[in-house]
């Protein structure tokens, strides 16, 4: 997936491949992702599923902490049998593991090693490997604080 910034939001997008066990869509349809983040803490999740999308909150609680609320909306009021299998997929398995890679990340800035100096890795193309959007962010939060 790929990273576009724009201000105080940003696009992340890329494209799924259909599993049994989370996307389930024909092959050949469009399998877009996009992601857009609003300053300071609202993600729109656009899924390739038809008449899907996410919205996170994160509520900053202190410096180390950040509640987060997740919510999964669908266009039909009744749900399927295969959209309850997919909010239990993001239950049990996607947002944990998500969070888990998220949480892994923060270990070392506690050790006594790390000396506050860390690095923002970024390529060239804004590739998912890149963390353009980290910095984008910590940009915005220095310009909040910056007199």
């Amino acid at each position: 997936y790929w990273h576009t910034m724009h201000g105080k939001w940003t696009l992340q997008y890329g494209f799924a491949k259909p599993s049994e066990q989370s996307f389930k869509f024909e092959e050949g349809t469009d399998a877009a992702f996009h992601g857009f983040w609003l300053w300071p803490c609202t993600m729109f999740n656009v899924t390739p599923i038809k008449g899907m999308m996410t919205v996170i909150y994160e509520f900053p609680v202190d410096e180390e902490t950040t509640l987060q609320n997740y919510d999964i909306y669908f266009t039909n009021e009744e749900l399927t049998d295969d959209q309850k299998a997919l909010i239990e997929w993001y239950r049990d398995v996607f947002r944990p593991e998500d969070l888990r890679l998220v949480e892994s990340v923060q270990k070392g800035l506690k050790s006594r090693g790390y000396r506050g100096q860390g690095r923002i890795m970024a390529d060239n193309s804004g590739s998912g490997i890149s963390e353009h959007g980290i910095a984008h962010f910590h940009n915005l939060v220095a310009q909040v604080f910056q007199p």
